[in-house]
């Protein structure tokens, strides 16, 4: 005789048992997958920090090299750079290279948000002989 188990007042054989766990543990299996297709479209940290790490994009550059220009053809004493786009390691980054191409930055400018270029001040460098 085979063992029985009862649900719902309705005599159940092992045999539908076992194909009812199947199928749940199929459900299942089908829900932890959607699950992971769902969580799947949160980037991994590897990822983040890539790109935290980044230099500066073509995007960025040409918006620099764009404000500078305006500021010059306006006579402007003072390029304001809006620094939104930019992660903490790329804001480094601009005052490197602006620094190397003797931009000098001015002192009052609020490195969180944006960058103040001075035209008028060149840095003056001396070389050793």
């Amino acid at each position: 005789m085979k063992p029985c188990y009862f649900k719902s007042s309705a005599i159940i054989d092992t045999e539908t048992v076992v194909k009812a766990i199947k199928q749940s543990d199929l459900k299942s299996d089908a829900r932890t997958t959607d699950m992971n297709n769902r969580y799947d479209k949160i980037p991994d940290y590897k990822v983040i920090e890539s790109v935290m790490q980044q230099e500066l994009t073509d995007k960025q550059i040409a918006h620099v090299k764009s404000e500078i220009e305006t500021a010059v053809v306006q006579n402007k004493r003072r390029a304001y750079i809006n620094l939104d786009g930019f992660n903490h390691s790329q804001k480094i980054k601009l005052v490197q290279v602006l620094s190397n191409k003797d931009y000098q930055i001015d002192e009052n400018s609020n490195w969180r948000w944006s960058l103040l270029v001075n035209l008028l001040a060149p840095i003056v460098r001396f070389k050793q002989l």
